[in-house]
């Protein structure tokens, strides 16, 4: 009765947008069942969980005693939803926003309810690309982010909605990309020795001539043959800024397998699912210094799935000339993030992460 009321309570004090949200924006499709019981049970016994339970372990140290009470009075602010799961069931509150990433993730917890057990827990998901820590007054609930400063204090991590979603409207480099991609050719010898990266002006709004992704397009019109970079599309900024913005023509992730050598840079924060797919492309990736993570940067390693560069790209061509300069060992990088994203990233070691997460996490509540 108690756990009603409060929940009503909540709801009520959504913000009109919100509110309008859960009235009339139900468009965004399902996700459809991505592994059996059995599938899951058979692929899941063979992944390393071992760096899952170290990154869990890590997030959930600041929480040492939760009551779902506390969880309660966050609801309406933050831009959070509540999920709750009640005996294989799960419940959302607001239900159904209408926004396609929180579709993805309800319909793919549904799933993994449907391929093992879960425990009775409630759990808070931030809406937002990242939660702001540094701004935050009071004590921090747990709220679930698809990315984080390293150096935050709290907030644990959990698989983007990309992880989740099997096909989107709004979403083109959703979840249904990674099938496509395995089953593209994507043979080294084939690929062209030449750098690419397409992606928006987001996460550039202060000192946006500075801002690494625009660093990078600089290069690239510095060192045409070596680096193609441009932006394909211009979001965040002042229009009066576009003319000076170097754009350039739309590549889906399927395009970009044809080049050896991938460049990730963060936007607002981490480029999901933007590294994910690029660690399965047979590619190598090239991945700038950052403090933003995601769920599973801790078991990536340097040089033995990605090389590292610059946060403001200034070592990317000396990076580049080591990698063409040494074709087999970068040809062996790109295999063993391929090998890593088959392994680690899959349905259903996905599935197995939040697993691990909320057995772990339904322990913290008194």
């Amino acid at each position: 009765m108690l756990h009603n009321l409060l929940l009503f309570l909540a709801f009520l004090s959504l913000s009109d947008l919100s509110i309008k949200r859960f009235f009339y924006n139900r468009t965004a499709p399902k996700a459809s069942l991505e592994l059996t019981q059995e599938e899951f049970l058979t692929k899941s016994e063979n992944i390393d969980r071992s760096w899952m339970l170290e990154r869990i372990e890590k997030d959930l140290s600041a929480y040492p005693k939760l009551s779902r009470q506390f969880l309660y009075t966050f609801l309406g602010k933050h831009n959070v939803i509540l999920f709750t799961i009640r005996d294989g069931k799960l419940t959302c509150t607001p239900d159904d926003p209408g926004e396609v990433r929180f579709d993805a993730l309800k319909s793919g917890i549904e799933n993994i309810l449907a391929c093992t057990q879960l425990p009775d827990v409630d759990f808070l998901i931030t809406r937002d690309d990242h939660f702001d820590t540094e701004n935050f007054q009071g004590d921090l609930p747990p709220i679930f982010v698809f990315a984080k400063n390293k150096n935050a204090k709290g907030l644990i991590l959990f698989p983007d909605f990309s992880c989740f979603a099997t096909r989107t409207a709004s979403y083109a480099f959703s979840s249904h990309i990674y099938p496509t991609i395995l089953k593209t050719d994507k043979v080294w010898k084939k690929k062209k020795n030449q750098a690419i990266w397409r992606g928006g002006t987001s996460g550039m709004n202060t000192d946006w001539q500075r801002a690494p992704r625009m660093e990078l397009c600089k290069l690239s019109q510095e060192y045409p043959k070596l680096i193609d970079a441009k932006f394909s599309f211009f979001t965040q900024l002042d229009p009066s800024i576009k003319p000076q913005v170097p754009m350039g023509n739309f590549l889906t992730p399927t395009d970009q397998l044809a080049y050896k050598y991938l460049i990730c840079l963060d936007g607002n924060t981490c480029t999901y699912p933007g590294l994910h797919w690029r660690l399965l492309a047979n590619s190598v990736v090239l991945k700038h210094e950052s403090d933003n993570i995601q769920w599973f940067y801790d078991a990536l390693t340097p040089f033995e799935h990605y090389i590292p560069i610059k946060n403001d790209c200034a070592n990317l061509v000396a990076m580049l000339s080591w990698a063409e300069a040494n074709d087999p060992q970068a040809e062996k990088i790109a295999q063993n993030a391929t090998d890593f994203a088959k392994e680690n990233l899959s349905t259903a070691a996905i599935y197995l992460y939040v697993k691990c997460l909320l057995e772990q996490y339904a322990k913290k509540f008194s």
